[in-house]
């Protein structure tokens, strides 16, 4: 999984001001949420190659079965 996003320094965005922290807040909780959502789609797509390359072995094995069963005749 090393494509994950990890969230930049949000954080260096803080001001001193209550109106500059609670905006860099909401700009840093936004950036959490998507980076949240873009992991969970990278998640899913490696889990369909998974599920893609499962099926893929499971119909090869079933091949080699049947030709080895057709072999033996």
């Amino acid at each position: 999984m090393s494509n994950l996003i990890v969230p930049s320094a949000g954080f260096d965005r803080l001001t001193t001001g209550a109106l500059g922290t609670a905006s860099a807040n909401s700009v840093a909780k936004i950036e959490f949420i998507q980076i949240a959502q873009s992991n969970k789609m990278l998640i899913r797509q490696k889990a369909d190659k998974f599920e893609k390359s499962a099926i893929f072995l499971t119909i090869s094995a079933q091949n080699a079965r049947v030709f080895a069963n057709f072999s033996s005749f």
